[in-house]
């Protein structure tokens, strides 16, 4: 009787101790992505595409987004997904969006070290009362 792994690989006559060598390899990994049907979502509307963003993305999807002009909707995609790439044909939307990222990260940055040295002084000022 054949027995087949669910990434399709041919169990047949393979040991307990091979069958197990298998799930944890690579070969695995990849016949189950390859044999994965990735969904495509395709809305007519940008609003409707990022109401979907909450019923469908997962926090262990890798998503795509193809079209992405600057990003504002893959960034939305990062919050709640393991990977989130945008692709654009236009090199100058793109920049603006790396460029849009670039400042709210130093904009973050700035906020938290400003938080940190505000409750460093707080603590500070009670400790000595």
């Amino acid at each position: 009787q054949q027995y087949y792994c669910e990434c399709g690989f041919d169990l047949t006559g393979k040991s307990a101790y091979h069958q197990a060598q298998h799930r944890a390899g690579r070969l695995h990994r990849v016949n189950l992505y390859r044999g994965s049907k990735a969904p495509i979502l395709v809305t007519a509307k940008v609003n409707e595409y990022r109401a979907a963003i909450a019923t469908h993305i997962k926090p262990t999807d890798i998503v795509m987004e193809i079209g992405c002009a600057e990003g504002l909707t893959t960034q939305r995609l990062a919050q709640r997904a393991k990977v989130a790439i945008g692709i654009d044909q236009n090199q100058t939307l793109i920049q603006k969006g790396q460029t849009r990222v670039f400042q709210q990260q130093q904009q973050q940055q700035h906020d938290d070290d400003h938080t940190d040295n505000n409750s460093n002084s707080n603590n500070s000022n009670k400790s000595h009362r």
